[in-house]
């Protein structure tokens, strides 16, 4: 069950990006509080021709990721980040011209601060990824959400959206923000690891 949205006081309060996880606020919710629009639909994400080498990672991780799982104990997020979001990230950055900040500190307001996970720049888009602590992917959802609006916010030289993705490692949500109606879409499905060559070109698709 959602607290009131009223706990959130954003004149007198101060909030990080993580507060907002643990607050259990729904995404629409903290959206409006901020003065933006949020709605779950279908997103087109642009889905461009993957690198050879973006290929055979796809190839091998799906060949060996029963595997991994056996083998490798992913029940903790650091297992996580190392073994299904990291080797992403890094696959990414050798195959295209791309600049990743992590653990980003990032600072509008006091109610918009805190330390955003991934924020990979092709000097065009932006796209913020965050893992979702304790698998709680709609927690996730609420978070990025916050994040979204402070990089909105601190940008001022282009209209374009700005990406973002929630993942718990075996699956992910990407979600999308119209800068100039103010309204995040939240992709209505979620992409599980098994579809990795789906995750990848969304992510291609943005960033190249």
């Amino acid at each position: 069950m959602y607290l009131n949205r009223n706990i959130i006081d954003l004149e007198n309060g101060s909030y990080s990006f993580s507060d907002y996880f643990k607050m259990n606020i729904n995404a629409k919710d903290l959206a409006q509080l901020f003065g933006y629009k949020f709605c779950i639909d279908k997103v087109e994400f642009k889905q461009d021709i993957l690198s050879d080498d973006l290929n055979k990672f796809i190839k091998d991780f799906e060949k060996n990721f029963n595997k991994i799982k056996t083998k490798i104990n992913l029940n903790s997020e650091i297992a996580k980040r190392e073994f299904l979001v990291s080797p992403i990230i890094y696959e990414l950055v050798k195959s295209i011209d791309i600049d990743v900040d992590i653990e980003a500190n990032t600072y509008f307001d006091k109610t918009l601060r805190g330390s955003i996970d991934y924020v990979l720049n092709n000097n065009n888009n932006i796209l913020i990824a965050i893992e979702a602590k304790n698998s709680e992917i709609e927690k996730g959802i609420s978070q990025l959400v916050s994040e979204l609006i402070a990089i909105d916010k601190i940008i001022e030289s282009s209209d374009k959206p700005i990406y973002g993705a929630v993942t718990i490692g075996y699956s992910w949500c990407f979600l999308v923000l119209d800068r100039k109606n103010k309204e995040i879409t939240q992709h209505i499905d979620y992409i599980y690891i098994k579809e990795l060559e789906k995750i990848i070109k969304i992510l291609v698709g943005i960033l190249k």
